[in-house]
C-alpha cells in the first residue's frame, strides 16, 4: 500500500511538472504557379512570399507570473523539399527568452522590429507593392537578424514599445531599432526607426490600418536612409465577402520614381486552407516585370 501511494505521488508530481511546460508543432505549406514577364510559367514555393515552414513553439511556467519561451522554425521549399538555406536548420527563427509583468525579452535569430511592423500591411510579402518598388520597411537591413536582442513591453491601453539591437561584437553592421505600436478596437498603427552602424542617418517608417467592418483601409510612409536609399508611400484597401477577401495596393518610391499596383484575392476553402491569386505591375522601370501567381496555402 505504501509503495502504491509513493508511486501515485510520483506520477502526480511528474504530471504537474509536465503541465507547466508545453510544446506546440506548427507551420504551413504553400505552393503555386508563378509567371514573371519575360520568363516561363513555373511551379514555385510560396509564390505570394509566405514560405513553407515548420516550427516548435514552447513555454514553461516558472511561477510568479514569469515564463520561459522559445521558438525554433525551419523554412523549406515545398516544390523540392530543400531547406531554405542549406546547412542552416532553423533559418527562420531560433530564439529563447523570458516573459512576465515586465514584458518580454528574446535572444537569438528573430524578426526585425521593422518587419514586425510591416507584416500586417502586406497581404503578400513577395509581391507586396512596397517591396516591388524597393521600400524596405523603416530601412531594416534584413527581415530577420542574427544575434538579436529584442525587448517587447507590456500593453498600456493598447500601446506597446519594442527595442531591438545587435552587439558590435556580433556584427560589423550592427543595427538598433525602436518601435511604437498601437492596437485597440479597429485601429492598428506602428512607428519604427532604425540606425545601422556605418550608415549615414536613421531610417523611419509609420503605417496605420483601420478595419471598418465592411472594408480595411490603410497606408504608410517609409524613408530609408544611408545604404537603404528610397522613400515613399503606400495605400491599401481590402474587403471581405464571405470566404472571399479581395484587396488592392499602390506604392510609390519617390526617390527611384517607380510605382507599383498590386491586386489580389484570397478564398478560404476551410479554416486552415486558402486559395489565392495575385497580380503585380510596375511602372517607371525599363521592364515593368508584371507578375502573376495562383496558389494554395494550408496552415497547421
Amino acid at each position: 500500500m505504501k509503495k502504491t501511494l509513493i508511486a501515485l505521488a510520483a506520477v502526480a508530481v511528474s504530471s504537474a511538472a509536465f503541465a507547466q511546460s508545453s510544446v506546440t508543432l506548427y507551420g504551413q505549406v504553400n505552393i503555386g504557379l508563378a509567371k514573371t514577364q519575360g520568363a516561363d510559367m513555373a511551379l514555385n514555393e510560396g509564390p505570394d512570399g509566405s514560405g513553407s515552414r515548420w516550427g516548435l513553439r514552447g513555454t514553461e511556467d516558472l511561477g510568479g507570473g514569469m515564463k520561459a519561451n522559445y521558438i525554433l522554425e525551419s523554412g523549406f521549399s515545398l516544390d523540392s523539399g530543400n531547406q531554405d538555406v542549406a546547412g542552416q536548420q532553423f533559418q527562420r527563427a531560433s530564439w529563447m527568452g523570458l516573459s512576465g509583468g515586465f514584458g518580454e525579452i528574446r535572444l537569438g535569430r528573430q524578426y526585425s522590429i521593422g518587419f514586425d511592423a510591416s507584416i500586417g500591411t502586406m497581404p503578400s510579402t513577395a509581391f507586396s507593392s512596397q517591396r516591388m518598388v524597393g521600400l524596405n520597411w523603416a530601412g531594416t537591413v534584413n527581415t530577420r537578424n542574427n544575434d538579436y536582442i529584442k525587448y517587447l513591453s507590456p500593453s498600456f491601453g493598447g500601446l506597446k514599445v519594442s527595442v531591438g539591437t545587435q552587439l558590435k561584437g556580433d556584427t560589423a553592421t550592427a543595427n538598433t531599432e525602436v518601435g511604437v505600436s498601437y492596437a485597440a478596437g479597429p485601429l492598428k498603427a506602428n512607428f519604427v526607426t532604425t540606425k545601422v552602424k556605418g550608415a549615414s542617418g536613421s531610417s523611419y517608417g509609420l503605417n496605420a490600418m483601420y478595419d471598418a467592418g465592411f472594408a480595411t483601409l490603410g497606408g504608410g510612409y517609409a524613408d530609408n536612409a544611408g545604404n537603404n536609399t528610397g522613400k515613399g508611400v503606400f495605400l491599401h484597401a481590402g474587403t471581405k465577402m464571405g470566404n472571399f477577401a479581395p484587396y488592392l495596393q499602390f506604392a510609390r518610391n519617390t526617390d527611384a520614381k517607380v510605382s507599383s499596383v498590386e491586386a489580389g484575392a484570397y478564398y478560404s476553402l476551410s479554416k486552415r486552407t486558402r486559395a489565392y491569386g495575385l497580380l503585380n505591375t510596375r511602372s517607371g522601370v525599363a521592364n515593368d516585370n508584371n507578375k502573376y501567381t495562383l496558389g494554395l496555402v494550408h496552415t497547421f
